[in-house]
């Protein structure tokens, strides 16, 4: 009998390549359910402004006046009296849904921050979580450098003038 030897059950230890790319793919998907959650929100809006526009244009009407009302893709004959309170209804249902995607954007916009300063991330352009603005600090003093030199450059400028 020949002895087989021994098979090492330990897994390769990813590279640091890999974790930096698991990691960029993490932040990336973060990145786009709030992005998803962010389109949604404004999808939702828009439905939301166009049953308000429905109601405002609905309430000086009668009540057993004829109207349509699209509900799954087929035109239903109506009242007013019957459509506005159901158009009401899924005004308050909307505004409902959109309070709770709002908390989801401000959770995952939470997360995507903690996730940012675990891992040291920073997006071009954009400063780092937790710290300040380098270009702040530096835009002051670069505009009050700015506004010094000004009335030195109108002074050089008048003085141009008065040589001509």
């Amino acid at each position: 009998m020949s002895e087989l030897a021994p098979v090492d059950e330990k897994k390769p230890q990813p590279t640091k390549q890999e974790v930096e790319g698991a990691i960029i793919q993490q932040f990336q998907k973060l990145k786009n359910e709030k992005n998803d959650i962010s389109s949604k929100m404004a999808e939702i809006k828009m439905d939301k402004n166009e049953h308000e526009m429905c109601i405002k244009t609905m309430k000086p009407f009668d009540q057993s006046r004829k109207c349509w009302r699209l509900v799954g893709g087929v035109l239903v004959e109506r009242t007013v009296g019957e459509v506005l309170p159901a158009i009401k209804e899924n005004v308050e249902n909307i505004d409902e849904l959109l309070t709770k995607l709002d908390k989801m954007h401000d959770e995952k916009e939470l997360e995507m921050v903690e996730f940012m300063k675990k891992y040291n991330i920073v997006v071009k352009g954009q400063v780092a979580p937790g710290q300040q603005d380098p270009n702040k600090s530096k835009k002051s003093v670069e505009g009050a450098e700015a506004e010094a030199a000004a009335p030195e450059a109108s002074e050089a400028a008048a003085d141009k003038e008065e040589a001509k």
